[in-house]
């Protein structure tokens, strides 16, 4: 019988592969930001934020489940976009609420969402375009025909 002195000595290798938890989180990400996309401009019932903002730290978060395996390039890319969107969520208020009597009035500022839900369109297009070259996504049906063994 082994000890654990020679186990250590012989180098074993450890059967944990962050890939799948990896995949995991990235697929509940895509889950949530999916809940928060059927009402951007409405609060999420869990988190008490509005749904965009929560999908942009869904999209921030898929970004770092990628960025490590992203060309210099790419990196600067997605970064500086993501540089952009934080701007505009920390400098503008999307939605103003005030009181009158007992009721509360929402307002939307229509030109700065515009240009802040285009910037998180650009950001998740890129994020999950590099995401997929780099092998953090599904595979298309033409790589998984390419490889079948029915051909």
């Amino acid at each position: 019988m082994k000890n654990n002195k020679d186990s250590f000595d012989e180098g074993e290798i450890s059967n944990f592969n962050e890939a799948a938890f990896r995949m995991m989180r990235i697929h509940e990400e895509q889950r949530e930001k999916n809940f928060a996309m059927k009402d951007l401009l409405g609060v999420h019932p869990i988190y008490g934020k509005y749904n965009y903002l929560l999908w942009a730290d869904c999209l921030f978060i898929l970004f770092r489940e990628g960025y490590s395996k992203y060309s210099a390039q790419e990196h600067e890319e997605v970064n500086k976009l993501k540089e952009e969107i934080e701007e505009i969520i920390d400098n503008n208020h999307i939605i103003k609420v005030r009181k009158e009597g007992n009721k509360r009035i929402k307002t939307t500022n229509y030109e700065v969402w515009k240009v802040l839900k285009k910037k998180l369109e650009e950001f998740e297009y890129k994020v999950k375009l590099y995401n997929e070259k780099h092998g953090l996504g599904g595979e298309n049906k033409e790589k998984l025909n390419s490889r079948s063994i029915y051909k």
